[in-house]
Parts: C-alpha cells; sequence; structure tokens
C-alpha cells in the first residue's frame, strides 16, 4: 500500500513532535502523562487555540502529538508551553527532550508506533489499542478529521500487515 504524496492528502503539512518518558524523571513524568479523560480536555482546550487536526497519544512510554499543520514550530511552542502549564522551566526540559518529524518521516515514525516497532518491548500490542482509542477521542472533539484520520487508517492497516506477515507479536525469540 502506498500514500499518494500529492497535497491533498496531508503529507506535505503532517508532523509529529514528542517526548519519550525515559527523558524524564518520574515526578515530571507523572506531570506530563494524560489519561483519556485528560487527553479528551487537553484536545479541546488545544482546539481553541489552534484550528489544525491534531492526534493526541499518551502512553507509559511517550507523549506524542500528530498534526497537519503548515508551522510546526508556532504549533510546537503552544502545545508545549500548555502541555507544561505555562511553566517556563518545563517549558524547557520539554522542548530539550523532545523530537520532531515532519511529511514522510512522521508517517514512518506513525507506522512504527502503531506497529509497536517503536516500543520498549516490541511486538506489545497494547500500543495499537491506545492510538485507536486516541483517535477515537479525536474524532469525538473534532481535532481528528478527514486527512489525519486517513492516515491513522493506512498505519492500522500497515500495523495489522506487520502483524500478520511477521512474528514480530509473537513474543521474545522469534
Amino acid at each position: 500500500m502506498t500514500i499518494d504524496p500529492s497535497p491533498k492528502n496531508g503529507i506535505d503539512i503532517f508532523h509529529v513532535i514528542g517526548l519519550k518518558y525515559g527523558a524524564f524523571s518520574s515526578s515530571l513524568r507523572e506531570k506530563l502523562f494524560l489519561d483519556e479523560h485528560e487527553i479528551e480536555d487537553f484536545s479541546n482546550s488545544l482546539s481553541e487555540l489552534i484550528q489544525c487536526e491534531v492526534l493526541i497519544v499518551s502512553t507509559c512510554d511517550r507523549i506524542e502529538f500528530y498534526f497537519l499543520e503548515n508551522n510546526i514550530e508556532t504549533i510546537t511552542q503552544i502545545i508545549f508551553t500548555k502541555l507544561a502549564l505555562d511553566n517556563e522551566q518545563i517549558f524547557k526540559k520539554i522542548l530539550a527532550a523532545s523530537y520532531k518529524y515532519s511529511q514522510h518521516s512522521a508517517l514512518k515514525h506513525l507506522f512504527r508506533v502503531t506497529a509497536a516497532l517503536d516500543s520498549q518491548i516490541i511486538g506489545e500490542p497494547q500500543i495499537f489499542g491506545q492510538i485507536r482509542s486516541s483517535h477515537r477521542i479525536g474524532k469525538e472533539t473534532g481535532t481528528v478529521r478527514s486527512k489525519l484520520n486517513n492516515l491513522l487508517n493506512h498505519a492500522y492497516f500497515t500495523a495489522k500487515r506487520v502483524r500478520k506477515e511477521t512474528n514480530i507479536g509473537q513474543g521474545p525469540g522469534l
């Protein structure tokens, strides 16, 4: 399966910014983690600040924001400021430990995360469900619309192929 690279599908403005929790102390990780209810609240308040499509994924291993927007720096500033609760010191820590991917690199990252290839435990099945849950919340809050929805559906298709066509989900040592 290939994704059409034309601008109409959003790949030209697709980005991910994120944090792996290993980069922080447990107390800061606790402050940054968003449960399902908090993802919904964060999505709702974020949609008031930015008009782009955005998916928030928060797991025990990461917090990531997938979005469609031309200006990655402005959106990064808004999201990380909100995540840091306007605390400049926490904002600087978040920014220093964050990663950013754009366009095809962002899509590749989404596919790797969804297929559990970018996990502490390669092949663990929980991440697929966590992303689907975040996707549902995004659709309910209106932050995930057609273009991001399409990219996520491609990621699900790819993750299912990885599980079906490889031994990734069979456990360690296979």
